[in-house]
């Protein structure tokens, strides 16, 4: 093992022991106090004749199952990767410099190993250097990235979108397009415009960033963006706001009720419609753009003026026939906090916060003889989990019983019935859903 140590050994005046040049002090070798039963001393362990730094590794035998090989030998050696991985245990050592020369130039590969030369000439050099391809001694990164001024393509300015160091309604404009036009996902934006877009570093740009960066601009105080990579809370629920949704004619209604004042609103609605009003609040801009067979809106005030009263009504012309919890909605308060959703469908609630009522799942499906049933709940209340038969007959109660509002999940034991399709409902009085289950004996 001296010898292959000696031919990757680096000295001084840039040649081995045995005159083959420069090599790289990345190739190290380390050994392990493992043979506990020897009275060997930390200076022959450590080799420091070799690599001019003892390496040891301590370790009372626990070390003994990686360097154990298959001839019970002990100890052996082990050749590690740069990511620290055992690649080989040869026994004996033979000759392993192809193999080491092949880790070497990997890690090479990798940026991790060889000599670190200051390519720009500016006095840095490996990971202290934040531009290595570009002379900057100032090392200036006004953005905290990482990356320096003079080759960051992206100064990561949040709100900033045009980075020509002011916040202002330009940046608004285009963030207010970016949110119409698919948001964090929109192919029309470059990632910098999308990145400085989204104010509140939750990497979504909706009706929140906008309203936050509208009180930039009006001088108010903001304590829940993630501006420039700091270290502020980023957007916290703020109250609630009871979104119902009522069918007048032909038309869809949705009444947003809040427990304090909101100044922003952002609808997704699948498919085109025609038209979408806003009742009164005239201070109010309203934004349309079809987009992917979807309709986006945004609702807000360049001033940051909130919704009368506390509430708001939009009318979706020709929208009665949508599927309302395919209907997203985000609100903002003031301070561009959102706001927890309660959502009703002519009176019945089917959401509040991040739950629904839904039967979510049947696992196995098919099953045998048991199933896991999941489902979730928008309100507490009494809820009955049921399992029919084609005939419509109640051939089992899953659950009966008061529940608390979130996810749940209960099995269907069927060893006592036959193989079939069955059915099974959920039921709190008002809503109710189906899913089919078949049981495979």
């Amino acid at each position: 093992m001296d010898a292959h140590a000696d031919y990757w050994m680096e000295t001084e005046d840039g040649e081995d022991n045995n005159g083959n040049g420069l090599i790289d002090e990345s190739v190290r070798y380390m050994v392990a106090l493992a043979d506990i039963g020897q009275p060997y001393t930390c200076e022959q362990w450590g080799d420091a004749g070799i690599t001019g730094i003892p390496l040891i590794v301590e370790d009372p035998g626990t070390i003994f199952g990686w360097l154990h090989d298959f001839y019970n030998a002990y100890p052996t050696y082990a050749i590690l990767d740069h990511e620290m991985r055992v690649v080989d245990k040869p026994w004996p050592y033979g000759s392993t410099d192809n193999l080491i020369q092949s880790l070497y130039e990997t890690c090479e590969e990798a940026g991790l190993c060889g000599a670190v030369s200051d390519l720009d000439g500016d006095g840095f050099v490996g990971s202290d250097d934040n531009c290595p391809n570009d002379y900057n001694p100032n090392q200036d990164d006004n953005d905290n990235d990482g990356m320096g001024d003079l080759c960051d393509e992206c100064l990561n300015s949040a709100g900033d979108l045009n980075e020509d160091g002011f916040i202002n309604i330009t940046d608004i404009v285009v963030t207010v397009n970016i949110v119409l036009n698919g948001g964090i996902d929109s192919n029309a934006f470059t990632d910098c415009e999308k990145s400085n877009a989204d104010f509140t570093g939750d990497e979504i740009i909706n009706v929140l960033d906008i309203i936050q960066m509208v009180n930039v601009i009006l001088g108010n105080s903001i304590q829940f963006c993630n501006c420039n990579n700091g270290n502020l809370e980023l957007n916290k629920i703020s109250g609630n706001v009871e979104a119902s949704f009522v069918t007048q004619s032909n038309d869809l209604i949705v009444n947003l009720d809040a427990s304090h004042s909101f100044s922003g609103v952002q609808f997704m609605i699948p498919g085109k419609n025609t038209d979408i009003n806003l009742l009164d609040n005239s201070h109010i801009k309203l934004e349309i753009n079809y987009l992917n067979n979807a309709t986006n809106v945004l609702a807000y005030s360049i001033l940051n003026q909130p919704f009368d009263s506390k509430k708001a009504t939009f009318t979706i012309e020709n929208g009665s026939q949508l599927n309302t919890q395919e209907i997203e909605i985000i609100v903002g308060d003031t301070h561009g906090r959102g706001m927890e959703l309660i959502k009703s469908n002519n009176g019945s609630v089917f959401q509040k916060g991040p739950y629904i009522f839904e039967l979510s799942n049947i696992y196995p499906n098919p099953f045998n003889p048991t199933a896991e049933i999941s489902f979730s709940l928008a309100e507490s209340g009494h809820v009955t989990l049921m399992a029919y038969n084609t005939n419509g007959q109640q051939v089992g109660t899953i659950f009966d019983g008061y529940q608390e509002n979130g996810l749940h999940s209960y099995s269907w034991h069927a060893s006592n019935l036959p193989s079939g399709v069955y059915y099974i409902k959920l039921s709190d009085g008002i809503n109710q859903q189906f899913k089919k289950a078949i049981l495979l004996k």
